[in-house]
């Protein structure tokens, strides 16, 4: 019984020590998964369900308390045939050539309602039309007739710049630009048939306004 006491008393001593031992428990500090820390506004894509969190490695849910910040789409389109730098149009020689639809008038009146006949497909409200943003359009029109090639910059900037003397309070914006079709009919055809220039067509914006120089286009679109 001595020796077997002997024998017993350092296990028993040993198990205390164990049993002494905290048992370790979860880490209730630790953030559960998807939660934001550091995240600043404005830092997510619109067009992402889920937004990547640099450095966590997480991404924030969908419906977290984050701006998302709407970019205008500046899309245009360009004759198949025609080059990177279009040569000019070519001048009136004969009777039968075609007239500018600015000398014509009537024409915006016109682009509006296919724009808007457009729109009604797809159960998107009716635009009006802007005489600001006509404005805006026309002397981008006549810009891109200048330098004899289509853009969506000029020495006045971009799309928001240039729009902003003439319409105030937009908070999202568009832009079609085309070159050389000879009538609103066969614009309005090719940015129909252009998948992003019929996305600004039918989006949500509220009034537009059109420019024509030499057969250089422009539509500017504006939501309120």
């Amino acid at each position: 019984m001595k020796k077997l006491s002997s024998f017993l008393v350092p296990f028993l001593v040993l198990l205390g020590v164990v049993l002494a031992m905290p048992i370790a428990q979860p880490d209730t500090d630790s953030p559960p998964p998807d939660t934001i820390h550091g995240l600043s506004e404005g830092s997510l894509s619109q067009k992402s369900t889920w937004s990547f969190i640099p450095f966590l490695g997480r991404r924030s849910p969908a419906n977290s308390n984050q701006k998302t910040v709407v970019v205008h789409k500046v899309v245009y389109v360009r004759p198949a045939n025609s080059s990177q730098k279009p040569a000019p149009a070519p001048q009136k020689t004969t009777a039968q050539s075609a007239k500018s639809p600015a000398s014509n008038g009537g024409w915006q009146e016109q682009m509006l309602k296919l724009v808007n006949d457009e729109r009604k497909k797809f159960g998107k409200k009716a635009l009006t039309l802007n005489p600001g943003l006509n404005s805006a359009a026309q002397k981008h029109s006549e810009y891109q007739n200048s330098i004899k090639q289509m853009t969506h910059n000029n020495p006045k900037g971009g799309l928001f710049e240039r729009i902003k003397p003439f319409v105030s309070g937009a908070r999202g914006a568009a832009e079609n630009v085309a070159f050389n079709q000879r009538s609103v009919d066969d614009v309005m055809k090719a940015w129909i048939n252009s998948p992003g220039h019929h996305d600004n067509i039918v989006g949500p914006y509220d009034s537009v306004g059109f420019g024509q120089s030499n057969w250089y286009w422009t539509q500017e679109y504006i939501a309120n």
